[in-house]
Parts: C-alpha cells; sequence; structure tokens
C-alpha cells in the first residue's frame, strides 16, 4: 500500500499534542515542518527564563562561557570581552529586548582599581590559609590575568560558549555572546508564532528580557517577578498578551530591600492572588498591608505577630470584603503564636473558638475566622512545609 504524505494541516495537529521540547528539537532538524510548528497552537506548563537559562517544563538550557588562560580553565555564566574581563550587558539592548529593570547611570570602569580589588582579596585568602580556598585562589588569578592581558593588550588564547541540557552539550567559537545566543534560542522556540499560545506559570529573572522581535505574544495565567517596581509592571505589556492575560491568576514577587511598599500596580491589584517572599531586610508598613486589595494574600515571610495584631484590629473595626483572604508565616516561637490567638479569643467580638479556629463578628456583619495552620508549598521545585496565621472574611449566615 503507497504511503501519503502527511499534510500541513494533520502536521499542526501533531505538532499541537507534542511535547514542547521534543517539538522544538524535532522543528531544528526538520527544516521542512518549521512553517507548521510556528502555526500550531503551543501549551508550556511553566517556563523559566533567567539572564543564562531556559527552561521549559523543566527541561533546561543552560549557556556559559569557557575561558583559556594558557592552561587554566575557568566557566562562568556571564559574558566577557577579548581580554576575560566582564562584560556591563545590562547596557546591552537588542531590537525586540524588553528592558525590566530602569538602566542606573554608569561610568567608565576603572580597571586599575579593580585590579588592585582582586589583589587585596587574593592576598587575604592566602594569608587565612583556609582549606577549601585552593579553588577560589585559583580562580582569582585568573582573573588578575585578564587584567594583565589587558594592559598588554593580549586577547585570550581561547573562549567558547557551551549549551548545556538534559541530553547532551553543545561548545560553539565565542564569536556571539550569551545575551545574544539567549536572544537566538528564544526566538528559535517563541517567536514568529502566529496563532495563540499559552503559558501557564511563567517566571522572570532577568534585568534584560531578550525577546524575540516578532510574533504573537504569550497568554500567561500565572506570573513570576523578581523585584518589585511600576516600571517592571509597565514593561510586562510588550511581554505577554495583555488583553488575555490579565487578570492573572496568581502574581508571586519576591521582593528587593529596595523595592517600593505599595504593591499598587493594576495588574497587582487585579491578581486573583498576590503571593509576596520580601527578602531578609524588607518590612511592610501598615499601611502597606492594608492598602492590598487582592481577595487572596499569601506572606511567604517569617512576619511578626504584631503585624498580624493590628491588621485583624483594623479589619474589626473597618470591616472587609466577604471573600478576602490573607495569610501571614510567622517567625514567633509556637507558644507566642498561641498567647496571640488566644488574645484574639479573648475578644467580645468572638462568635465560636477551639484550639486552632476563632470565628468573630466584624461590625459590617460578616464573619473573621482566623486559623493556625501548616501549609505546603514548592519552592525552587521543593516541598516545603510552614507555619501560617489565616485571616478570612466569611458571611455569618453561610
Amino acid at each position: 500500500m503507497e504511503s501519503k504524505p502527511m499534510k500541513f494541516c494533520d502536521t499542526e495537529t501533531v505538532l499541537t499534542y507534542m511535547e514542547p521540547n521534543f517539538r522544538f528539537n524535532l522543528a531544528l532538524e526538520i527544516p521542512s515542518i518549521r512553517k507548521a510548528e510556528k502555526a500550531a497552537p503551543l501549551h508550556i506548563n511553566r517556563l523559566e527564563i533567567e539572564d543564562n537559562v531556559i527552561t521549559v517544563n523543566g527541561a533546561k538550557y543552560t549557556l556559559s562561557v569557557l575561558q583559556n588562560f594558557f592552561g587554566m580553565m575557568k566557566e562562568s555564566k556571564i559574558d566577557f570581552d577579548k581580554y576575560g574581563l566582564p562584560i556591563d550587558t545590562d547596557a546591552i539592548v537588542l531590537p525586540g529586548d524588553v528592558r525590566l529593570v530602569e538602566q542606573g547611570e554608569s561610568g567608565p570602569i576603572d580597571y586599575d582599581a579593580e585590579e588592585r580589588k582582586v589583589e587585596r582579596c587574593l592576598m587575604q585568602l592566602e594569608k587565612e590559609g583556609k582549606r577549601g580556598d585552593q579553588e577560589k585562589i585559583a580562580f582569582m588569578k585568573t582573573d588578575l590575568l585578564a587584567f594583565v592581558c589587558r594592559r598588554n593588550n593580549i586577547p585570550l588564547a581561547s573562549c567558547s560558549i557551551q549549551l548545556d541540557t538534559d541530553e547532551e552539550s553543545s561548545l560553539f567559537p565565542y564569536r556571539i555572546k550569551i545575551y545574544e545566543m539567549m536572544k537566538k534560542l528564544l526566538t528559535v522556540f517563541f517567536g514568529n508564532r502566529k496563532v495563540e499560545w499559552g503559558i501557564n506559570h511563567l517566571t522572570l529573572a532577568p534585568n534584560i528580557l531578550r525577546w524575540p522581535v516578532n510574533g504573537l505574544k504569550p497568554t500567561v495565567k500565572n506570573l513570576e517577578i523578581s523585584g518589585y517596581t511600576n516600571f517592571k509592571m509597565n514593561a510586562l505589556k510588550s511581554v505577554v498578551d495583555e488583553n488575555t492575560s490579565f487578570p492573572l491568576n496568581s502574581l508571586t514577587v519576591r521582593m528587593h530591600d529596595d523595592d517600593t511598599q505599595n504593591v499598587n500596580h493594576k495588574y497587582a491589584n487585579e491578581a486573583k492572588m498576590l503571593i509576596l517572599y520580601p527578602s531578609y531586610d524588607f518590612v511592610f508598613s501598615q499601611e502597606a498591608l492594608l492598602s492590598l486589595q487582592n481577595p487572596r494574600v499569601v506572606f511567604h515571610d517569617r512576619f511578626p505577630c504584631d503585624a498580624y495584631d493590628n491588621v485583624l484590629a483594623t479589619w474589626m473595626e473597618r470591616g472587609c470584603a466577604i471573600g478576602t483572604h490573607f495569610s501571614f508565616r510567622y517567625k514567633a516561637a509556637e507558644s507566642e503564636v498561641r498567647s496571640v490567638l488566644h488574645w484574639t479569643g479573648n475578644r467580645v467580638e468572638v462568635l465560636e473558638k477551639s484550639k486552632d479556629c476563632i470565628k468573630l463578628l466584624m461590625k459590617n456583619g460578616a464573619v473573621l475566622v482566623v486559623t493556625n495552620h501548616r501549609d505546603t508549598y514548592v519552592e525552587f521545585g521543593r516541598v516545603r512545609s510552614i507555619s501560617h496565621i489565616d485571616m478570612k472574611v466569611v458571611s455569618r449566615y453561610g
């Protein structure tokens, strides 16, 4: 029986239900299906983008630079000039790129000062002579070699760019930088899309996203970002389809020390769930906590009990919309939390209480349910368990 070639529309159907990574690799190896691949719907469960790593549904594509300092090998995840000195790639924006962090003012690099700094660190390490520091010392010596190369205008003997996947490693001449290779990979995977495509969970970590120039933007349902500024939130409309992505099912923000406390951008306010990871030194003000408008807010931070006290007192006095649900991860000892819950249970507004649950009547007639429980969540691919004080506003009459 004579076989017939697969029609274009049949190819699209097959590609639509194919695992994304297998699909990308197939299109790279078979040029004849590339047009169909771009025209077929694409569904990705989880996409994570860093400066030098793309992770698609758990499969990693990692870029690094291998430097050969006259026989001394060094691997790095940042770009270098011909002498082996780091390049400020945050100052380089290509067509289609999306800047997620405002560019600060920076003057020319004082290479002499940088060299002296490395020399001081090297001398300190050699003086201490700690076991296990030999690798650091060797790396610092290669750093010093780069300054010598620059001073004498001697390029590195060799330098390569390496692409690691779960299955293999590939080496290329260092004629293309990491940021340029990231651009190429993201364009191969996601550029020139002709039909709607979607991402269930998108994580963005870089300062500059090396996004494709052409093609439809994805529909994103859950977004995770590193650092919160209105500048970054405004930039998101250049990354995702604004009409189909917002409101988000969830927005996760890993706060930095210098971030604004007011998480009040339209995209953040409208998210059905707001998940906040403040950094070690970041503290929310009372005003910032009470200004959050999301129906579900989770603080993955060890909050002091007085933060919970203040929010509870304000909600009891002012009232709060039914369905509002805040969770505080507490840093106090179990005994202190029990003490706080005991104090809450002695309020005159108490309707019902047990060991781990208290129900209070609010001034607006709604009921505030306060519970102490343990919860699980996934962080960096690991399931963790933490303690929460939960506050949820419900109707008194069910």
